[in-house]
This record gives C-alpha cells, structure tokens and sequence, in this order.
C-alpha cells in the first residue's frame, strides 16, 4: 500500500485517511471486459448452432412420420383392394409443402406349399415413399404380403 497520509482532527478524534496512488481494483479492466464479451459470444453461437441442428431434426422427424402415415395408408388402401393385379402404380402428394412421391408395385408370387391349400395366390405389396429434404434423396419401404382365401 503506497500512499501518503493525511491526518484529520474531527471533535478530538484523530480520524487518518489514506490516499492511494494506486487504481482501484473494485472495476474491471476493459481487457477482462472483452474477455468475457468474446467468452459471451463463442457460448452464444454454440447455442445458436444447436438451436438450428434442432430445428433441422425436427422438421426431419416431420417428414418421416408424413411418409410413414402415406405408406400406410397406400398399404391399407391396397389391401382393401383384395384381388389388385400385379404392377406398379405411382403418385405425388404435397403435404405442408413438401412434396412426397409414392410407388406401389404389387407382385404375384407362385409357392407349391400354398397352391395345396385354400389359398389364393400370394402377393407382394411394396409401397415406396421418396421425398427431398435437401440434396439426397430420402425413402421409406413398407413391404407385405397378402393372399386372399379361395
């Protein structure tokens, strides 16, 4: 502590009162002050960088589950179809503005052990559901086989 002193007499009381010549150090420096501000926005744009990997996630969920619900309703609606022939069928749905191409492509299948039974012929129902979120091409491939009893 390097100051002078400077003594005061208030009403017989000897009141001694040090002057620094030295800063203060209840303050910050401005170099602790950018410190902090470039620690501050290195933390916020992690965060903003996060934020938009959620939001990206999200939107990816979205579209699955959308695929999801139009592949099994082109599935049902197969189904519900009992005797459908064999080939393929396409379409395109828009859906909150995304555009999901579908493919259904029904196939006889010909299996001795099923010949000998009252079953109709076994058939292979695929619905393939495409969209684009970005700059590949994204599917999802629901698969199953129906017969219908002679």
């Amino acid at each position: 502590m390097g100051g002078s002193h400077r003594v005061f007499e208030v009403d017989g009381l000897t009141d001694i009162m040090t002057k620094h010549t030295r800063f203060n150090n209840d303050g910050f420096t401005l170099i602790e002050v950018l410190v902090a501000l470039a620690v501050v926005a290195i933390a916020v744009s992690a965060l903003l960088r996060l934020q938009l990997i959620s939001i990206k996630m999200a939107d990816s969920t979205v579209a699955s589950t959308q695929a999801a619900f139009l592949a099994q309703q082109k599935l049902d609606e197969t189904i519900a179809q009992s005797f459908l022939g064999p080939g393929t069928t396409t379409g395109s749905v828009t859906l909150n503005n995304r555009e999901l191409n579908w493919r259904r492509t029904v196939t006889n299948l010909r299996l001795p052990e099923l010949d000998q039974n009252d079953f109709a012929p076994l058939r292979r129902v695929e619905i393939d559901v495409s969209w684009t979120p970005g700059s590949a091409d994204k599917h999802l491939n629901l698969t199953t086989y129906v017969t219908d009893i002679k």
